[in-house]
């Protein structure tokens, strides 16, 4: 089944068309925007019977868990916070703005208001 991939910088462009999917790998984390209104945006841009498929790190995973008794920081965090914000200065961009565990992401992707296209929500897998 051929098909075509467009890259896109969801905080700075607008999406413009439709799409029978949207990937956002390990995105969602990273992002300094209004998800609500950034994935409304990208639920309008699915065409009927699209597919969202979202990932991000699991910090209340065994992995993460561990991390935060080992180190006291979330498993994916590679410095302190103050060393974290200061790389949008250095180099534009930044790691992780929140880490989120699997039933946060659930919930903000199932809620009313964030349902795709008029369904009631979306199945994740955990």
């Amino acid at each position: 089944m051929p098909f075509q991939v467009v890259k896109h910088n969801i905080e700075k462009d607008t999406l413009d068309r439709t799409f029978d999917a949207v990937i956002c790998n390990e995105l969602f984390e990273h992002l300094r925007i209004n998800l609500i209104d950034t994935f409304e945006h990208v639920y309008d841009s699915l065409a009927p019977g699209g597919f969202l498929f979202l990932s991000t790190p699991n910090v209340a995973s065994a992995e993460g868990i561990w991390g935060l008794l080992r180190q006291d920081r979330s498993y994916v965090a590679e410095e302190d916070t103050y060393h974290a914000w200061s790389k949008l200065n250095q180099i534009g961009h930044m790691g992780h703005v929140k880490e989120y565990t699997g039933s946060e992401v659930a919930s903000f992707t199932r809620s009313p208001e964030n349902a795709p296209c008029g369904s009631t929500g979306m199945n994740l897998a955990d």
